[in-house]
């Protein structure tokens, strides 16, 4: 199945385990395909560049370029449809639009006010990451105990501790 995710679930799923974290777990896994552009890998990195990102980045014994890699070693890339003025009240969303399809995606997964509303594009569904998980994998999909980082372009399996 091919996915796209816009740049505020890659974010929260690199970052932070829960829900968008899930979904890369399933692109690691094979069971779906995740899409991606240029232009959305470009802001991706400028977002993660930013300062407040840098202390979880250091946690993580990461950086930005080791996170890239891996992205892009976990993603197929197209080029971007020619699309503008989907999304007037933000302009820069329409990279997203565009990307979902030219990848011809069933899904477009979002954290967007102005993505999510439209609900639907060119027979792309677009929902928030529980949206996604929920209607393709009927809320059977399991967090697991194991986190994926991306390092020197490889995503490698960091296991937590169980609590007791």
């Amino acid at each position: 199945m091919r996915v796209v995710l816009d740049t505020s679930v890659w974010i929260s799923a690199l970052l932070w385990m829960g829900l968008p974290h899930r979904i890369l777990q399933l692109a690691y896994e094979g069971r779906i395909t995740i899409y991606m552009t240029l232009p959305l890998l470009q802001e991706l990195s400028e977002v993660l560049a930013r300062p407040k990102f840098a202390p979880l980045l250091l946690r993580r014994k990461t950086s930005v370029s080791e996170i890239i890699l891996g992205v892009v070693a976990l993603v197929k890339f197209c080029e971007p449809a020619a699309l503008s003025g989907i999304i007037p009240e933000d302009p820069d969303d329409d990279m997203v639009i565009a990307c979902a399809v030219a990848a011809n995606a069933k899904w477009l997964v979002s954290g967007d006010e102005h993505i999510l509303r439209l609900g639907e594009f060119q027979g792309i569904r677009i929902g928030s990451p529980r949206d996604f998980l929920m209607a393709e994998f009927s809320g059977k999909v399991v967090m697991s105990a194991t986190k994926f980082l991306p390092t020197q372009g490889r995503w490698l399996k960091i296991s937590k501790q169980a609590k007791a």
